[in-house]
């Protein structure tokens, strides 16, 4: 998780204006510094993610904020399952532009939405439980799931949401964080905070994380409650290390462990080897075929 701060001089700015703020008042610099965390920045589309959603047509389901706004790619033929997408911190639906159209190739009904506060749905809390809600209406709202995907956040609210209960007989996550924790040191760096105010400020944002449905580490209880899951994560990843990918499979009754090629935590969103292993994987049972990919073996 970011801080909403993206311009360096905006940043150097609010970094300096924090340090001097920890220094004379830890508590209020920790408080502040929480505010900042949970508001996320939208981002526009980029040229890609533009060009991908004319496959797609926008849809508007329940939400915990009225609605959730997102995209859907449709078969052209018999839909054989829904598959739910989710993105990460400060990420938007329409990142999912390659691989619905992939999905619904396969004759699954592909639809990624906007988180609350992101893209095109109201404005939200950064806490989970409203990621989580994200999930488990919309999934009530369009029946039963064949798949879930997450990617980095939305790995953690996908997670949580089948852990408290949502049914789904197939999970793909995408760069996933193992916990909160690094989250939350992230953030700290980003906004400058050092010794009483940087422990006040984890303290206050880790408890409200798990205040709010989260939890400190998926691998204590939530990771054992997983369907048959694949999970993809790139060995160059700047913002989840790679490392914990590989802790989150090997808590899981049944994961397979995928190193892609050094293509990041973004790219690896639209790199068409990637996306094939995740299109391979949800479809297998789609399409009648209840083999395993060979490709797909568990690898931890």
């Amino acid at each position: 998780m970011k801080t909403p701060m993206s311009t360096p001089a905006l940043l150097r700015a609010i970094q300096l204006g924090m340090g001097t703020l920890g220094r004379l008042s830890p508590a209020g610099a920790a408080h502040l510094g929480a505010y900042l965390a949970f508001r996320p920045q939208r981002h526009s589309p980029r040229p890609w993610e533009v060009e991908a959603l004319g496959r797609a047509r926008p849809v508007r389901l329940a939400g915990p904020r009225g609605f959730s706004a997102g995209h859907c790619w449709e078969p052209a033929t018999e839909v054989r399952g829904t598959v739910l997408m989710l993105h990460g911190w400060e990420g938007r639906a329409s990142q999912f532009g390659h691989l619905g159209p992939l999905l619904a190739g396969r004759g699954l009904r592909a639809i990624a939405l906007d988180a609350p506060g992101h893209g095109q749905s109201p404005r939200g809390d950064g806490g989970p439980g409203e990621w989580i809600a994200t999930l488990r209406l919309a999934a009530a709202e369009i029946g039963p799931l064949h798949g879930l995907v997450g990617h980095s956040l939305g790995s953690v609210a996908s997670l949580l949401a089948i852990e408290s209960g949502l049914s789904v007989p197939r999970l793909a996550l995408i760069a996933p964080p193992v916990g909160v924790g690094p989250r939350m040191e992230t953030a700290a760096d980003r906004l400058g905070l050092e010794g009483a105010a940087r422990s006040r400020f984890l303290t206050l944002t880790i408890e409200r994380m798990v205040r709010g449905g989260g939890v400190a580490d998926l691998t204590d209880r939530v990771a054992a409650s997983a369907p048959p899951t694949l999970i993809l994560h790139a060995p160059d990843d700047c913002d989840v290390p790679i490392d914990e990918g590989r802790r989150l499979a090997r808590a899981m009754p049944d994961a397979r462990f995928v190193t892609t090629d050094a293509i990041g935590h973004f790219k690896i969103l639209r790199d068409p080897e990637s996306l094939g292993i995740v299109e391979r994987f949800l479809a297998a049972d789609a399409d009648g075929s209840t083999a395993v990919d060979r490709s797909l073996e568990q690898v931890v």
